[in-house]
């Protein structure tokens, strides 16, 4: 019971904070997200990360190739701008709406095992608004995000994706065969 608790403790889940938010109601499951609603995830992760000490984010993604990829990113830049004539540097957040739903756009050094060449190497990490963001704890602690991975052409790179089609595909099937038993409401 212990280990759930700690994985609790450094679970995020954004469909549960979306719900918690007053603009947000549960439409938001189970369809895209609007822009405003990306950026409340985005602030609301932000801010529970850094409540518990971490400095990183990574999108984090399952290839084909049977291990992971991760690219690691800070919460902060620094600001070397002055101020009353006097160079200063101050940390300022960056992790916002278009960071979490851009990911990486370019692929060429994610590995893809041999099913694309160079050239082609285009892909797109793309959050995955549905899973709960997570913190590993290492050296130091750090966001995972998950992610799925595309290239350019539309072309699945990841083991994730393959399984959220088949899910939504069998959960299609059966509101179809539930309606042709007479069950109408069954959503």
């Amino acid at each position: 019971m212990k280990e759930f608790a700690r994985f609790a403790e450094l679970a995020f889940n954004p469909t549960k904070h979306l719900l918690a938010g007053k603009k947000h109601g549960a439409q938001s499951l189970g369809r895209k997200l609007s822009q405003e609603e990306v950026e409340a995830v985005a602030k609301d992760a932000l801010e529970w990360a850094k409540s518990k000490g971490v400095t990183h984010y990574t999108f984090w993604v399952q290839p084909l190739t049977n291990r992971t990829i991760e690219k690691y990113d800070a919460f902060f830049e620094l600001d070397y701008s002055s101020k009353d004539g006097h160079k200063q540097a101050a940390s300022i957040d960056k992790f916002n709406g278009k960071i979490l739903v851009k990911g990486e756009a370019d692929g060429s050094s994610i590995p893809h095992g041999g099913l694309r060449g160079t050239p082609e190497a285009r892909a797109y990490i793309v959050w995955d608004h549905k899973s709960n963001m997570f913190i590993r704890e290492g050296i130091n602690r750090t966001l995972c995000i998950p992610a799925m991975l595309f290239t350019h052409s539309g072309q699945v790179l990841d083991e994730k994706t393959f399984l959220l089609r088949a899910s939504e595909r069998l959960k299609d099937e059966s509101l179809r065969l539930l309606h042709l038993l007479g069950e109408t409401d069954a959503q």
